[in-house]
């Protein structure tokens, strides 16, 4: 089989080098209303354009799921799919003898039920999936007598002398000729289809060519069909990881050679998931930052591989009364409330204990703000994501209110409206959950006027929003709601206070706090306690967020953790809902399924829909949107406070309390009650938090322990061209608590030197900055593997600072500044201990003596001018070099001689701050750097904006979705809206091999402009910037943070 597939290939390309007028050639395979093409295209027929270049394009809807190749391209692909395979028949082989000297008897059974057996048996660890469709193994008996393993589409697992000769002279013949164009596709029906073949490079039209597809049932072709598969798969995967956010193509590659019949359908409890990748994470249902998105591939692909365990509600036999949540010891606020008076303010008497609380002080700091971030609070974190979503969470929620930031709002709003708090339960927002709105009301007539004006717009929105007046214990709600939730509003007034809420469990809930029925935030202890920490003061205080203590227990409580978890299943649903319906799209195109339809097309199977509250699935008729008749639907599903579980599964029980066990190990990653106050500025914003003391072992305890204690007041030398610093105090008795030997540390410094420990702990003072100076990037940190240096961080800071200096030190000038507090002693100290370094290195002692060669010597600035001293370092071919000096009440240590000399000769900045921490980023000092950075940033754009191209693919062409529905349908199918930060407009171009970036083009073809659009909001925002400010103390009251973000005036 394989030399013949060789020769085949071999065939093509000197059949078309002989041939003086060469055409292409087409062949079928059809096997009952499936029909599969190979078309192959000489390079004459190609004009200028090579193989790799052309874009296949149907101009009807015969042709679909096309791809292509070419005959050099296969031939390689075919080389290694044998090596691929044979190896996988060396893996049987040995599972095969390994099962034969276990057993007496051979196995009598088919060739599949024995591979079966050995992996049910442990006698292979994972199942075998061939790299072809072709891959077909069986077992036969050689001359010997041995079982031996053959695969029906490569043969033996040792090639004979001969095949390996003929698989010798097809490559060699391959790279004598020019490629072929290979076509791969599908195809419907029968009779005459048109295929156009595209220059990739600039769109013009190749070559139209019209296939005539056969009408008979069967053909004796198959490897048409096996080759378009291979071809096919290798499409599928590269588009999973160009459109990382979407699990459609991940789907597809599953599903759709399930449902042709040309991959085996496992029994459901064996199945595995054959195309997962390695970076594919598992589902952590139980993680506080778990988001819908980055955990439906991995949902998905256990779904489509193992139906979930718990299917009925029936499985929920025990009440959610049997778990607890982690027993986290609360502080004793009120005793910590003694003589201290708290000033909090008076909407807050309104929300629930257990409520999340962001007030506002008056409605143009909360226009304000929300303004900074339409400007650029957003594009802050899409600059640290260089994200190319919008999920349009801030409409969507102004939407269900029925509210809006009008042109009127902004010109009478803080004549009408005082202040006003926003509450909620949890912090789904992005998913669905309840949110409640507080407005303290100043004129009544005029906001009621403009209620009316929105209620009455949104009735024009919605006409088949219902209009209701309820009654909640005595109080009348105005409800206006649509049963898709898309407006979902609740409102009423309590003494002066107006309430909007998007759920009616939520305003209940308020209105019992009014009532007394329930308790209020205003009450709870913590609370108090935080606002005499952060007194209200509309001067200082423009906004303040506060997670309270409540809040964060009913956040990992037994109650909303399995309410979230179920709610991710459901999810996982609903997404694997929309991809089975954009695989029926691409099968029948113009048709509506219902979902019955879906499972009868083989588009999925019933198996992988799974609500654990029981709920039933359905399609909207008129969008398609899948629904779930418990959570309801994608972006609007039901708060959990609505409808609580009450009772649980086994499985639930168990997974929750190995959550509580983890927690307890693990519980310093959460958080306690932590207060946010913001303030805004014409030069930017600065937020203040405090995070209460952490209980018993916590990352807290080690931080305070190694940087604790009264706050250091530094005033400290830096380099005027410093973009970047960490400086604060640390506290000698507590690094030698956290890092055993930090005395044996100190010891060996000092061994060699004439100083006593304690005239060095005299000479050297607690304060110290590290900084990086602008410079030439030569190589940057790649974002997704820079993570790896936090977790070595947790592990070990001091080995992993070390590193992290190391690191940067290769790529640009890094200094560092430690106080001194008597120069001469330091003076001696540093003299001392370079020698004792040179001495130690040319001892027979050292480990290293003959790969490491160390010298030092002092140079002088000149006249009444300091003096420095280099360490130069030899490490086998390598050299490096480090200077030291002692001046200005500090001991200054560089990676290049041009900063300490400007160090030394001045002029320099000082740092002046007082904290236990402090981290800055000055973007003012910019300069050498400013071009790699922006590259980087501008890389970092082009990615993520093509990044959106194969969520656009699928809607076009496989949805057949219009452009200028694109926005609102991927809103509703993929959960955001794709966009280009570069202000690119996307379109879909036949002739360019689908969706382009008007800027960023394709991912086969990607431009980057020379310079990027400062006009552009993401942009304005990294030029506005000027510094970024944070610290960190450590206070009685826990720890204090202030960061500041400065913008150019």
């Amino acid at each position: 089989m394989v030399i013949r597939h060789m020769l085949v290939l071999a065939g093509i390309l000197a059949f078309w080098s002989a041939a003086p007028a060469a055409a292409w050639e087409a062949a079928f395979h059809k096997e009952g209303a499936n029909g599969w093409f190979r078309l192959t295209v000489p390079p004459s027929e190609l004009a200028d354009c090579s193989a790799v270049e052309v874009n296949p394009e149907p101009s009807d809807g015969m042709l679909f799921q096309v791809t292509t190749g070419s005959s050099r391209q296969d031939l390689r692909s075919s080389r290694a799919q044998i090596i691929a395979c044979r190896q996988n028949m060396r893996v049987l082989q040995g599972a095969s003898e390994m099962y034969g000297m276990d057993h007496e008897k051979p196995f009598t059974g088919s060739d599949q039920e024995y591979i079966d057996t050995l992996y049910k048996n442990k006698y292979l660890y994972s199942r075998i999936s061939g790299p072809s469709g072709r891959c077909r193994y069986r077992f036969v008996t050689d001359s010997h007598g041995s079982k031996t393993v053959r695969c029906d589409a490569h043969g033996t697992i040792e090639p004979e002398a001969d095949e390996r000769e003929q698989i010798r002279k097809a490559d060699e013949e391959s790279l004598l000729e020019t490629p072929s164009l290979l076509v791969f596709g599908r195809c419907r029906g029968a009779g005459p289809a048109r295929l156009r073949l595209h220059d990739r490079r600039d769109g013009r039209l190749l070559r139209e060519i019209t296939l005539e597809i056969p009408a008979n049932t069967v053909t004796d072709d198959p490897r048409v069909r096996d080759d378009w598969f291979d071809t096919w798969k290798r499409r599928m995967i590269v588009l999973e990881r160009q459109t990382p956010a979407d699990s459609l193509f991940s789907y597809l590659a599953r599903q759709v050679p399930l449902r042709l019949g040309l991959i085996r359908d496992e029994p459901e409890q064996d199945r595995v998931p054959i195309f997962r990748r390695r970076d594919t994470p598992d589902a952590d249902l139980y993680s506080l930052t778990t988001g819908a998105l980055a955990i439906q591939e991995a949902l998905q692909l256990d779904r489509m591989s193992r139906p979930p365990a718990s299917a009925t509600v029936a499985d929920q036999a025990d009440p959610i009364t049997v778990l607890s949540g982690p027993e986290i010891k609360s502080h004793p606020y009120e005793t910590m409330l003694s003589g201290r008076e708290p000033r909090g303010v008076q909407l807050d008497r309104l929300v629930p204990a257990e409520f999340y609380a962001c007030h506002f002080s008056n409605i143009n700091s909360q226009i304000a703000f929300g303004d900074l971030l339409d400007q650029w609070g957003t594009s802050l974190l899409h600059t640290l994501q260089a994200a190319a979503h919008d999920a349009r969470v801030k409409e969507k929620l102004l939407d269900q209110l029925c509210l809006e930031t009008s042109e009127l709002t902004r010109l009478f709003g803080d004549r009408v409206i005082a202040d006003l708090t926003i509450c909620g339960a949890d912090p789904f927002l992005h998913e669905g959950t309840d949110l409640s709105v507080l407005f303290t009301v100043k004129n009544r007539a005029l906001f009621d006027m403009m209620a009316q004006k929105r209620f009455a717009a949104a009735h024009e929105r919605f006409p088949q929003a219902r209009e209701e007046r309820l009654d909640f214990d005595g109080i009348q709600v105005f409800a206006l709601t649509t049963p898709d939730r898309h407006l979902h509003s609740f409102s009423c007034m309590l003494d002066g206070v107006s309430v909007y809420s998007n759920s009616n469990a939520a305003i209940g809930r308020i209105i019992a706090v009014w009532r007394g029925r329930h308790p209020s935030l205003a009450q709870a202890a913590d609370y108090r306690y935080m606002r005499t920490v952060f007194p209200h003061d509309p001067a200082t205080e423009d906004v303040f967020l506060y997670l309270s203590d409540a809040h964060i227990r009913q956040l990992v409580g037994p109650v909303w953790k399995i309410a979230r978890r179920r709610q991710l299943h459901c999810i996982g649903s609903l997404r694997l809902l929309q991809n089975a319906i954009t695989l029926y799209a691409d099968e029948h195109p113009g048709k509506t399924p219902a979902l019955a339809d879906l499972v009868a097309d083989n588009c999925m199977k019933a198996s992988y829909l799974f609500c654990p509250e029981g709920g039933t699935f359905t399609l909207a008729s008129d969008t398609l949107e899948p629904a779930c008749s418990f959570h309801g639907r994608l972006r609007y599903l039901q708060p959990i406070i609505e409808r609580p579980p009450s009772r649980v599964t086994k499985e639930e029980i168990s997974e929750y309390k190995t959550f509580v066990d983890s927690y307890k190990q693990y519980w310093r990653r959460f958080f306690d009650p932590v207060g946010i106050r913001g303030r805004l500025a014409t030069d930017g914003i600065s937020l203040e938090t405090c995070i209460l003391p952490l209980v018993e072992n916590s990352l807290y305890d080690g931080f305070k322990t190694m940087c604790g204690g009264t706050p250091a007041s530094l005033d400290l030398p830096i380099h005027p061209k410093t973009i970047g610093l960490l400086a604060g105090k640390l506290n000698g008795d507590g690094v030698n608590t956290l890092t055993s030997g930090w005395d044996e540390t100190i010891r060996q410094l000092i061994a060699g030197s004439t100083l006593t420990k304690d005239e060095f702990l005299r000479a050297i003072g607690p304060g110290f900055v590290l900084g990086l100076v602008d410079g030439d990037l030569r190589f940057e940190f790649m974002q997704d593997t820079s993570g790896l240096l936090m977790i070595d961080m947790a592990r070990d800071p001091a080995r992993a600072a070390l590193a992290g200096v190391f690191l940067y030190s290769l790529n640009l000038p890094v200094f560092s500044v430690v106080q001194v507090r008597d120069e001469t002693l330091a003076a001696r100290f540093l003299r001392e201990f370079l020698d004792q370094l040179v001495r130690h290195s040319m001892g027979s002692e050292s480990r290293f003596s003959d790969g490491l060669r160390l010298r030092t010597y002092e140079t002088s600035l000149g006249t009444g001018k300091p003096s420095y001293h280099t360490l130069e370092l030899g490490l086998f071919v390598v050299r490096f070099r480090f200077f030291f000096a002692i001046h200005d009440g500090a001991l200054l240590i560089s990676t290049q001689r041009g900063v300490l000399e400007r160090m030394l000769n001045g002029p320099v900045e000082r740092l002046q701050t007082t904290a236990n921490l402090e981290f800055r980023l000055r973007y003012k000092a910019f300069d050498r750097i400013s071009e790699a950075t922006r590259l980087g940033w501008q890389e970092q754009v082009r990615e993520a904006c093509l990044n959106n191209l194969g969520s656009l693919y699928a809607l076009s062409r496989l949805r057949g979705i219009p452009l200028e529905s694109w926005s609102d349908e991927s809103l509703r199918i993929n959960g955001y809206v794709p966009f280009c930060p570069e202000g690119g407009v996307y379109r879909d171009e036949p002739g360019h091999g689908g969706i382009i970036c008007s800027i960023h083009g394709t991912p086969e073809k990607s431009r980057q402009p020379e310079s990027a659009d400062t006009a552009q909001p993401l942009n304005r925002f990294v030029d506005s910037l000027e510094e970024l400010i944070a610290s960190l103390e450590f206070t009685p009251e826990g720890i204090f943070t202030r960061t500041t973000i400065r913008r150019k005036q």
